[in-house]
């Protein structure tokens, strides 16, 4: 391992990370919290990540389901954003297939395009 190195922290690094409540960078806090849950009794750390996941995760499918809800509404579509069966079939139709267009045609080809063919 060089001396220029920064991949990993050091021992003074961790030891910091250990006695300090604030930490210097987040890079330390990072490690001190990946060495926390890598230990056998990290029960609580793993369920309050698990609980910080699950309500990201159900802050963004409420999000996403306002947006697109409102989105409707608020082009002229739709009176009432529970009331899809009132869209004429065209929209019906059309608005599903736009949506599956919207990606491929939107986005370069990444990575992970060249698996998917």
């Amino acid at each position: 391992m060089s001396a220029r190195d920064t991949s990993r922290p050091t021992a003074a690094a961790k030891a910091a990370a250990r006695r300090f409540a604030g930490y210097a960078s987040p890079r330390i806090a990072i490690e001190a919290l990946r060495n926390a849950v890598a230990q056998s009794d990290a029960l609580f750390p793993l369920s309050v990540i698990g609980l910080l996941a699950g309500f990201v995760s159900g802050l963004v499918i409420v999000a996403f389901r306002l947006l697109t809800e409102h989105a409707l509404v608020r082009a002229g579509l739709m009176d009432n954003a529970e009331n899809f069966e009132a869209l004429n079939w065209q929209w019906r139709l059309a608005l599903p297939i736009a949506g599956g267009l919207a990606r491929p045609c939107g986005q370069a080809p990444g990575k992970w395009d060249r698996h998917m063919s």
